[in-house]
């Protein structure tokens, strides 16, 4: 009998239109399903359409309209969303800079400039298989 596996869903806010083909394509071929943004407010618009679908979010924080921080923010307070996990990938490097990002509630920090797409994607997906992941997973999907 076949077990019936659920990709991880990852929702992808990069207002770089090449760089989010790539994280796309990576993200397709280590396994996971992929909602592509390129704003804030698009990816808040997805946020809300499809909430209960998202398992972990890739957020730039230089985005056009809406800033990553501010949708991080959003996202911390609200209720039905203040569960998924948040990784930021930006090319901010300054430590006051991750230290907003963490203090708005961010799980992880990765300076895009220090890595490829293809292995922020890998350590996205080793976050993913971590026992603390699964067990903030776990709260999400029955609170």
């Amino acid at each position: 009998m076949e077990e019936n596996k659920k990709n991880l869903v990852v929702l992808v806010v990069e207002d770089e239109k090449d760089l989010l083909d790539m994280y796309e394509q990576s993200f397709k071929t280590s396994g996971f399903d992929v909602i592509a943004t390129n704003s804030g407010e698009q990816a808040l618009k997805e946020l809300e359409k499809t909430k209960n679908q998202i398992d972990v979010i890739l957020l730039d924080l230089l985005l056009p309209g809406i800033s990553g921080f501010e949708v991080l923010d959003i996202i911390r307070k609200k209720n039905a969303l203040k569960n998924i996990p948040v990784i930021v990938a930006s090319n901010l490097s300054e430590n006051k800079d991750k230290e907003r990002a963490f203090e708005l509630g961010a799980n992880e920090y990765f300076v895009k400039m220090d890595k490829t797409p293809s292995q922020i994607v890998k350590d996205v997906a080793t976050i993913c298989c971590s026992n603390n992941f699964q067990e903030r997973k776990k709260v999400k999907i029955f609170n």
